[in-house]
């Protein structure tokens, strides 16, 4: 219930109270924004019975009750939170991938197709994301604070002409680069 009012309060950004308002008010903290931006009070909020004129105010990811471990999906599931943003819908209306959302919620690095990777596997030659973007030459030519293969992936410095080949293309043993 907690997480459904934390819900409620970032869902009140610019409601209004009625519709003959020239400047939409901002929900108070105690006030559920509903769709069409009224502010009904919070208490009444997933109450079975509608406040907003549309009925925003008793479905949906705001009644949406998940166990600490899971996030809400618009339709009022709940999925794994580490599905969240994964690159593969969960949720039945897809809104776990949506792109707006994970662009905002995604803990580390963003694909191109919105997907969310672990932070620190940006040019690393295995790619995560699944369009691949992750491994993408010329993104990683920019991204990579040291050193990087031909192929985009990112190794240190030192690793560099040091004998041993640790690009997945060998491009950092390379005998005109290396003067060998």
């Amino acid at each position: 219930m907690v997480r459904t009012i934390v819900a409620a309060l970032i869902l009140c950004a610019a409601c209004s109270d009625s519709g003959d308002d020239p400047e939409p008010r901002a929900c108070s903290e105690v006030e559920l924004e509903c769709a069409d931006h009224a502010c009904v009070p919070l208490e009444q909020a997933c109450d079975g019975s509608e406040q907003c004129p549309d009925g925003s105010d008793e479905g949906g990811r705001i009644c949406a009750i998940c166990a600490d471990d899971q996030e809400a999906c618009e339709d009022g599931g709940c999925i794994a939170a580490s599905e969240l943003c994964d690159g593969t819908p969960q949720c039945g209306d897809a809104s776990d991938e949506d792109g707006a959302f994970c662009a905002d919620y995604c803990p580390g690095d963003l694909c191109d197709d919105g997907s969310c990777i672990e932070e620190g596997r940006l040019c690393d030659g295995s790619p995560e994301c699944p369009d691949g973007s992750d491994e993408d030459g010329d993104f990683c030519a920019d991204y990579c604070p040291e050193s990087y293969c031909d192929d985009g992936t990112c190794i240190p410095a030192v690793q560099v002409c040091d004998g041993t080949p640790q690009c997945p293309d060998l491009s950092d043993e390379d005998p005109e680069m290396c003067g060998a």
